[in-house]
């Protein structure tokens, strides 16, 4: 996809599941024109691996996740189903399901035992403990806007001064969005 012209408008097509055109397959190199997107998500987490555990995190789904209408109950059942069967399909893959407590509740009251079975644990994130912390999350963020625009910040959290940082009591979310803002 690091390329500047129709080769990386095609490719992502193909990433999406899309049908492609016999020359545009063959620009790609590509043996198949569409290729089943369990089969490829599947192949993408096993070249991942080759790397290190791959991590899959979900989030956005508290819209989903909240009500208990027919719809939701399917929804919320499809979606720990495919989930569970990621987990147990695919070594090496560590799923992160993000959450709100009360959507989380209701996913467990909704959700076979089994598919709830094949996931460990659940933990919520508190306050930033410390400033260091806190400047390091805003200094990791800005960083990757700064790259991407190609601009040198005067130091790591430009604009922000190491003094907006002092009893930081809050969230990493919050303080993000603090940041987006300002």
């Amino acid at each position: 996809l690091n390329c500047e012209d129709e080769r990386a408008d095609f490719a992502q097509a193909w990433l999406c599941g899309g049908m492609l055109e016999k020359k545009q397959q063959e620009q790609l190199c590509l043996s198949v024109a569409r290729q089943n997107p369990l089969e490829l998500f599947s192949s993408l987490v096993w070249l991942l691996n080759l790397r290190g555990v791959v991590f899959l995190a979900v989030d956005q789904i508290d819209s989903i996740a909240q009500g208990n209408s027919t719809e939701t109950l399917s929804m919320v059942t499809e979606l720990t189903n495919g989930l569970a069967s990621i987990v147990s399909s695919m070594p090496g893959i560590l799923v992160l399901l993000a959450a709100f407590m009360d959507s989380w509740e209701n996913i467990k009251k909704i959700s076979p035992s089994s598919d709830l079975a094949r996931f460990s644990g659940h933990g919520t994130l508190g306050h930033i403990p410390d400033e260091l912390l806190a400047q390091a999350l805003v200094a990791n963020r800005m960083h990757a806007v700064y790259r991407h625009k190609r601009f040198i910040a005067a130091y790591p959290t430009w604009p922000f001064r190491k003094e907006a940082f002092k009893e930081c009591l809050i969230t990493p979310r919050e303080l993000l969005v603090r940041c987006a803002r300002h």
